[in-house]
């Protein structure tokens, strides 16, 4: 299940509901793939709900007031001369069941080290950030065309800027990642799926963090790890999974 980022969010909420009743078929799923040029092949699917990180929460579930977060992907390991390609698509709902924040993050993309491996059970992606629906500091929608998303006054909104949210103190002394008070259009997202078991939660791990290029703004910024070199990547933030699925095959 792949939600389309020019979807409204009435047809999001519509997606999710069928996903948590059932309602959508292995031909839904291929219809949605297909139309995004994507399918056939090594790959890594599925949607799964998660906890959310972003409210330090750590390991517990949501209680009925906390924001819900729910991850899709589509993944292709390059085939039949076609190139690596796919999607990571990241949404949070407020209880409420409206959207609070909605991030994609694709490849193809131009920066260096993008792409897709499948190694069943284990499928690695590196994507760069397209779509973001979170503005920035000035209000801007960071060319998105997304809707600004700016925090209310008292409000942090540091969403997954580390393990257990927020940002992370470049003062510090160690590699920092971005924190996710502003968009996250042009950063990269390094995600790891293990398909160890049906449901989700009974095997599966996600893990996944958000990466930017250093700069004389950020010095300490963790360089983005590359998809031509798994050995070195640094440990990635582990989502516990609560509900869904997610699926590698050779």
């Amino acid at each position: 299940m792949i939600l389309r980022r020019s979807n409204a969010l009435a047809a999001g909420l519509l997606v999710l509901l069928l996903t948590a009743c059932g309602g959508l078929t292995a031909a839904d799923q291929d219809e949605e793939l297909a139309a995004m040029g994507l399918g056939h092949g090594p790959g890594a699917t599925g949607d799964v709900q998660i906890v959310w990180m972003g409210g330090g929460m750590g390991g517990e579930a949501p209680t009925e007031a906390a924001k819900l977060a729910y991850t899709d992907i589509a993944w292709f390991d390059a085939y039949k001369n076609k190139g690596d390609r796919g999607q990571f698509h990241y949404l949070v709902y407020n209880a409420d069941g409206t959207l609070h924040r909605e991030i994609v993050a694709e490849v193809p993309a131009e920066h260096d080290g993008t792409g897709v491996v499948i190694d069943a059970p284990t499928a690695y992606f590196v994507g760069e950030v397209t779509y973001d629906s979170k503005g920035t500091a000035g209000g801007h929608d960071g060319g998105t065309g997304g809707e600004p998303g700016m925090p209310g006054e008292g409000e942090h909104e540091e969403e997954e800027g580390g393990c257990s949210g927020g940002h992370e103190d470049e003062g510090s002394g160690g590699p920092a990642h971005p924190p996710g008070n502003t968009s996250r259009v042009g950063q990269i997202v390094a995600v790891i799926v293990n398909d160890a078991g049906t449901p989700g939660a009974n095997g599966d791990t996600l893990t996944w963090s958000w990466f930017a290029d250093p700069s004389p703004e950020h010095p300490t910024y963790l360089p983005p790890p590359s998809i031509d070199d798994l050995e070195g990547w640094p440990e990635l933030c582990e989502k516990p999974i609560l509900e869904g699925n997610l699926v590698v095959h050779d």
